[in-house]
């Protein structure tokens, strides 16, 4: 994995190339930053297939030929996890993580009002707001960048994936994916052509003259030197064993930087696949396991930085009640959230509104609005107010995760 190429053009840092050299430096004599994961479950995922409510009756009238069924001795039974919820089989090594401390589940979590438009759901979450019109021109991780401030490292915030995540709009966030690798050597054709394109370091530093192409140019060349050297650095963790699909891969991207480097701060990712109108049991135990097996290794894998980081997953709704006649659930509205660290409050977390009453009808009603969730993990993790991060908003759950 690499960085991509549209950081050079798009200025991946807000710091000249010549202080990013400096900071790289630096860097091992600054404290080391609480860092902030969100992965987005992008397409929708169906909470009710994932965190089964096996005490209510409902659900397996709802749903009579995809319900999860009960814990007990029946082949995929729910794990459970008290006298209401089991999470679904696939997901044990979650149940672990939840048995040893490190794992909240917020329940009925969502938008304030319904959206079922995958588009116009992710990017009003993403940007922090309730609706799509009056949206904020900026992504709320942006913003929480901006209140946290300078950690002295070009990787204070980055987004791992090609997808365009706007939760990081208008930062000067770092994107990862697909780039040639060996950028850091200046005899690399890639990385001789841009250094010639954009001039030598040495020759954009200190010249008024040169273009803002140049600069930008230069401050991604020195962004991808500071990544790469970082990589290098990984080499001596201790290791551990990551699933190899692409998430797992991803996540242990995420692990080493935030290991190895002291100022990273704000990580965001996705997983999408969610999206089951057809089919779900067995597209969501596939999903599921690689998001468990995921989360669960790079939690393992921190360490003694595990106490300053804390992983947050949302999707941007959920799924009908009842099961549709292809075996799959259609687009709903609420949903859950997960919060994984050292420093959360283990268990079920959020007011569960049941499954005899639904939204419309149709659908599990989101009782907690999802920003009440990032606002304190924000608030108790990173020292950021809520106002900062979702301007105007006033938190109504009391919520105790960290």
């Amino acid at each position: 994995m690499s960085l991509s190429r549209r950081t050079f053009l798009a200025g991946a840092g807000a710091l000249g190339a010549s202080r990013l050299l400096r900071v790289q430096r630096a860097s091992a004599q600054r404290p080391r930053s609480n860092v902030l994961v969100v992965v987005f479950l992008r397409g929708g995922l169906d909470s009710l297939h994932a965190v089964v409510p096996y005490g209510e009756r409902a659900y397996y009238t709802l749903r009579p030929t995809i319900a999860v069924p009960r814990p007990g001795g029946d082949e995929g039974a729910a794990l459970r996890i008290d006298r209401r919820f089991g999470f679904h089989p696939a997901l044990a090594p979650l149940k672990t993580q939840l048995e040893d401390g490190n794992l909240a589940v917020v329940v009925a979590t969502g938008l304030p009002q319904a959206i079922r438009s995958h588009f116009d759901a992710q990017f009003v979450m993403e940007r922090g707001g309730a609706r799509r019109a009056g949206i904020a021109t900026d992504g709320w991780l942006a913003r929480a960048q901006r209140l946290l401030g300078d950690a002295g490292s070009p990787l204070r915030s980055f987004s791992v994936g090609s997808t365009n995540i706007e939760s990081l709009a208008g930062a000067n966030a770092v994107a990862l994916d697909g780039a040639p690798r060996g950028l850091n050597d200046p005899e690399q054709p890639f990385t001789r052509g841009l250094l010639e394109m954009y001039g030598e370091l040495s020759a954009v530093e200190g010249n008024t003259g040169a273009s803002s192409a140049q600069r930008a140019g230069s401050q991604g060349i020195a962004s991808i030197r500071h990544y790469l050297q970082q990589q290098r650095r990984a080499r001596s963790l201790p290791e551990t064993s990551f699933p190899t699909h692409g998430f797992g891969r991803q996540l242990q991207t995420v692990s080493q930087l935030i290991r190895v480097d002291p100022g990273v701060q704000l990580v965001a990712l996705d997983l999408g696949g969610w999206d089951t109108h057809r089919g779900e049991a067995r597209t969501m135990n596939t999903q599921l396991q690689t998001l468990a097996t995921g989360l669960s290794a790079f939690q393992t894998s921190l360490g003694e930085d595990a106490d300053r980081v804390v992983l947050v997953a949302v999707s941007e709704f959920g799924r009908t009640a009842a099961e549709n006649g292809t075996q799959g659930t259609d687009h709903g509205w609420g949903t859950f959230a997960w919060v994984l660290g050292k420093r959360v409050r283990a268990g079920i977390h959020g007011r569960w509104p049941g499954l005899s009453r639904l939204f419309e009808g149709r659908d599990l009603e989101a009782t907690t609005d999802y920003r009440d969730v990032l606002a304190h993990v924000g608030s108790e993790h990173l020292g950021v107010s809520a106002d900062g991060l979702f301007p105007g908003f006033q938190p109504g759950a009391r919520l105790r995760i960290i």
